[in-house]
């Protein structure tokens, strides 16, 4: 997408060693009375000229000719805006250092292409910027570097510095950078180019005698070699004398541009209106108000340029309707035809209306075949009408009739990637990065391509940090442009960089307050570091600005399924495929969405599709094997695992899948073997030791079972938990014990977990009291508190007095941590002790510093105990809803909220929330919750199926209900049974 804020060059100083460096094209001229414009040129000071229509002008000094506004010509108005000249005198003023194009204004046209020559003064100009930018800390320098484009194609280059403060070889590095710029080409004579900049307050010498007209080619103030050679180039050709019938019919001209003159004025006496036509003349594109060229066209309603400066302005404030109207009556006057049908096309496409706007360019482009503007705007016409082949044979147009314009290639370049033929696309990006090495937008674009494109497994870092130079680099040329930090931080995200990664998005962020795309990769690095309530927070956003935004939809599905709510994420994945059907990763992630829900068949189809529409993604056969063994289909379950494999022989789930599914039918060898690969390919990969250490345990080797235990609880304590998986309880044993004393930490705790399931609660507790020299408190804390839960008819007083005192010990002079407190919350309701539980939760919901998502936990639990025991039930519903803001509905939350409305009495509200839950995550509490609301509500029926469900399908149990509510358990089952 093209950079914000217009301009390829810096809008101001960036810092104390990259000085503004500001573009112009100059041209000084006389305006005679018959309305033609008179070039001049410092020699011509204080002469007289003889204009065409026969008056005799008189021209000004030099002092005067230093005063005059320096028009630009219109091809480069709106993009070199004229600056106020430097006052030393004023203090606090920076220096404005100059970029000069030094060729006569008249010749442009016939001498150089103009958007050849735009390219190059950019081109130029970044190039002097990039230097200035790696000069030594040395104050007082000038920098002035004079360049000329011969017809030979000869370039000469001269670069001074005052002082000389740099090396020989530097300066012949700048040198050669310069020169190795291409070249625009020159028709007729040659251009010259100067480029004069003051670092940091240089001397002071050389800047008055830049602020005015040179002459044509630096005659009079460039080095005398530089001047000799230019001199010498014009002279090649000198102009032929004109013959005698050409001489006549220039005096015969004259004699009419006289007499139309007399006539002009004669006019202008009777009709006082003829006064406004004049003055007309005199309008520039810029100059004047909506007011005053509304009064121009209400006195000369038949003056086309009129209501196509009009149009302009009404385009500039976004009122394309008034354009069109404007520019239709421009062309319905027969002025400017082409570039009207231009201008309003562009108005159309702003509109949406697409066709009319293709009719205006085609009328464009039938008009004026060589203008590559019409022809890229018909490009992107045709693109947004669906028809991409003729959008890139108009961009190839382009490009054929303009090879030396990078703005050309970057177009095609756009369309190439955005229909992902990425190695085409990086094709142009390079070729147009080496006529312009700075251009930023190429730059951005190539970075794009770099991060998006599909590539072996081993490529990929190498193009994520050719994608961060990249980017760097146009942050370098252009520090304000929001999207770039936004892509920067993506590719940082990308690369695990995620403290600079979340920098870059918070300054997206502070330039950009509507940038989605940093909203939408902040949400991900949150979620990657399992803060969920500000990844929702964060999607939540990214939403409101833009409604309906695929990547915002696809970006809270996820976070959803994270959160337990996978209908609504389902519901997020439906509408995001509606918008993008030919997306491969949103079958994907519905797939997944479905098989949270075990819906495996559908589950199936949208892998199948993926797969379709991507034949090599490699994500989308693992994870349709895993919907395979869902539903029994355990041999195509391993031909995709082989398949992915085939795809990318380096993706390691895909080896650990099939080790996994080889396991289960006894094949040991070979799935020993697909660990080994796994591991070889991801050494952090923890499931991965867990999987290889189980065959060693089937095979009995317990040591290198332990070891590859020691491996994946390293990486991820979660990934000890498959020591479950085992079918011996004495190799688990034996295991786990042998763990227990190489690994004095992680190890206790998974023994104390087996002795509290197998062997005495007191050992387990023991082991937990171990591993608290090991690890932090609140780790070992919430294995022991898991095993108090399960075994609390056990427990007798001193194990409770026991984890008091861990608790105190684990209490530090700055007081408990937030984790901590949530873990004595939870202590204390197995106590028994409602009323200090419930203060906890309101210290917790009161402190500021608490974040989202442990805030959201505590309003939570509070409301469940303020409902149970009828405390404050109206607080209860409070609480739910705010905990609800903070993350989102996930199922614990409206299990809860349910429970609230229940106690206060809204029963259908309840039944409503409650199968909103069970929706999403039915378990045998959420079920029975359910039941009663039901009943309680009139509806028998459906309470009796979630009854029934509760126990038949979750097997639920009285030990399963929480001690506050085992007694309307109790009555309920009571009703129940008396209605079945």
């Amino acid at each position: 997408m093209p950079l914000k804020g217009g301009r390829s060059y810096h809008q101001g100083p960036r810092n104390a060693r990259a000085p503004w460096i500001q573009l112009r094209i100059m041209a000084i001229s006389i305006r005679c009375t018959c309305g033609r414009e008179i070039p001049l040129h410092a020699g011509q000071a204080g002469t007289q000229l003889h204009c065409e229509c026969g008056l005799v002008l008189s021209v000004p000094s030099l002092g005067e000719i230093r005063q005059l506004r320096e028009e630009e010509p219109a091809a480069f108005q709106k993009i070199h805006p004229a600056e106020e000249a430097f006052d030393p005198s004023l203090p606090g003023q920076k220096p404005s250092p100059q970029v000069h194009l030094l060729t006569d204004a008249a010749e442009l046209g016939r001498r150089i292409r103009a958007e050849s020559l735009d390219h190059y003064v950019r081109a130029v100009m970044r190039t002097i910027d990039d230097v200035l930018a790696h000069l030594p800390d040395a104050p007082g320098m000038d920098f002035c570097a004079a360049l000329a484009i011969l017809p030979e194609g000869e370039v000469l280059v001269d670069i001074e510095f005052r002082p000389a403060l740099l090396a020989p070889a530097l300066l012949a590095d700048i040198k050669h950078r310069l020169e190795s710029i291409p070249r625009p080409p020159v028709r007729e004579g040659p251009v010259a180019l100067l480029a004069y900049c003051l670092v940091r307050g240089g001397s002071n010498d050389l800047r008055d005698s830049f602020r005015h007209r040179l002459g044509s080619c630096f005659h009079i103030e460039c080095p005398h070699r530089f001047a000799a050679v230019l001199h010498k180039s014009e002279s090649k050709s000198p102009p032929q004398p004109l013959p005698p019938w050409q001489i006549l019919w220039q005096k015969v001209g004259r004699f009419a541009l006289l007499s139309r003159t007399a006539l002009r004025r004669v006019w202008s006496k009777v009709f006082p209106a003829a006064q406004v036509i004049k003055a007309q003349g005199n309008l520039r594109e810029g100059q004047y108000t909506l007011d005053e060229i509304t009064e121009q066209i209400r006195l000369c309603p038949h003056v086309g340029t009129l209501y196509g400066y009009r149009a302009e302005i009404y385009r500039s404030q976004g009122e394309f309707d008034l354009a069109i109207a404007d520019f239709t009556q421009q062309i319905d006057l027969r002025t400017e035809v082409a570039q009207a049908h231009l201008a309003r096309g562009i108005c159309y496409r702003m509109t949406g209306n697409h066709e009319k706007a293709l009719e205006d360019f085609n009328e464009t482009v039938w008009q004026t075949p060589r203008w590559t503007h019409a022809i890229i705007a018909r490009a992107w016409t045709f693109f947004a009408l669906g028809n991409v082949d003729r959008a890139i044979a108009d961009a190839t147009s382009a490009v054929e009739l303009d090879p030396d314009e990078p703005n050309w290639l970057l177009a095609r370049a756009r369309l190439l990637a955005t229909c992902s033929m990425f190695d085409k696309a990086m094709e142009d990006l390079n070729h147009a990065l080496l006529l312009d090495p700075h251009h930023p937008e190429a730059l951005f674009l190539r970075a794009h391509v770099y991060r998006d494109r599909p590539c072996a497994t081993e490529q990929i870092k190498a193009d994520f940090e050719a994608s961060l130079a990249d980017l760097s680099a146009v942050l370098h040329l252009n520090p304000g442009h929001a999207e770039s930090y936004s892509s920067r931080a993506s590719v940082r995200m990308r690369l695990e960089d995620y403290a600079a990664a979340l920098a870059d998005c918070e300054k997206a962020i502070q330039l950009d307050s509507g940038c989605i795309s940093a909203f939408l990769c902040r949400a991900n690095i949150h979620a990657i570091e399992n803060r969920l309530a500000q990844a929702m927070l964060d999607c939540n956003q990214a939403l409101r600005v833009v409604p309906g935004y695929v990547e915002a939809l696809s970006a809270r599905g996820m976070v959803r399924t994270r959160l337990g709510l996978y209908r609504e994420a389902l519901s997020d994945f439906n509408q995001a495929v509606r918008q993008l059907p030919e997306s491969p990763l949103l079958y994907l992630h519905r797939g997944n969405a479905y098989g949270t829900l075990e819906d495996h068949h559908a589950a199936l189809d949208d892998f199948s599709e993926a797969i379709r529409l991507y034949p090599e993604f490699t994500p989308a056969y693992c994870s349709r094997a895993v919907a395979w063994l869902h539903v029994g289909e355990h041999s195509r379950a391993i031909e995709d695992c082989e398949a992915a494999i085939r795809c990318d022989a380096k993706y390691a789930p895909a080896h650990f899948l099939r080790a996994r599914l080889l396991d289960q039918v006894g094949a040991s060898g070979e799935a020993m073997i697909s660990y080994n690969d796994a591991i070889r390919l991801a050494p952090d990969f923890a499931a991965a030791y867990a999987g290889r250490a189980n065959v060693w345990v089937n095979t009995g080797d317990y040591d290198r079972a332990i070891s590859d235990y020691r491996q994946a609880i390293h990486h991820e304590p979660a990934a000890g938990q498959m020591l479950g998986q085992l079918d011996e309880e004495y190799a688990v044993e034996a295991v786990v014990r042998g763990l227990a004393e190489a690994e004095p930490g992680r190890g206790n705790l998974f023994l104390a977990g087996f002795l509290a399931h197998f062997r005495s609660l007191d050992e387990a507790f023991d082991r937990c009291e171990a591993a608290m020299e090991y690890l932090p408190p609140e780790e070992v804390l919430g294995v022991a508190l898991q095993v108090l839960r399960q075994h609390s008819d056990e427990a007798g007083p001193e194990v409770f007095q026991r984890i008091e005192a861990w608790f105190k010990r684990a209490t530090g002079p700055q007081g408990r941590s937030v984790q901590l407190d949530l873990l004595l919350a939870n202590f204390r309701e197995l106590e028994g002790r409602h009323a200090e539980l419930c203060e906890i939760y309101r210290q917790l919901i009161e402190q500021p510093d608490v974040p989202a998502g442990q805030r959201a936990l505590a309003c939570n639990n509070l409301a469940y105990f303020l409902a149970i025991s009828q405390e404050d039930v109206r607080r209860a519903i409070e609480l739910t809803d705010q905990a609800m803001e903070l993350i989102g509905p996930c199922p614990e939350f409206l299990d809860t909220r349910g429970v609230s409305l229940h106690a206060a009495g809204r029963f259908d509200e309840a039944v409503a929330e409650l199968r909103r839950a069970v929706g999403n995550n039915p378990t045998g509490l959420r079920l029975y919750h359910l039941a009663r609301a039901c009943h309680s509500a009139g509806d028998t029926e459906s309470a009796l199926e979630a009854w029934e469900e509760a126990h038949n399908q979750q097997e639920l149990t009285l030990d399963q209900i929480p001690f506050y509510e085992q007694h309307q358990y109790r009555a309920t089952a009571e009703l129940l049974q008396k209605n079945d």
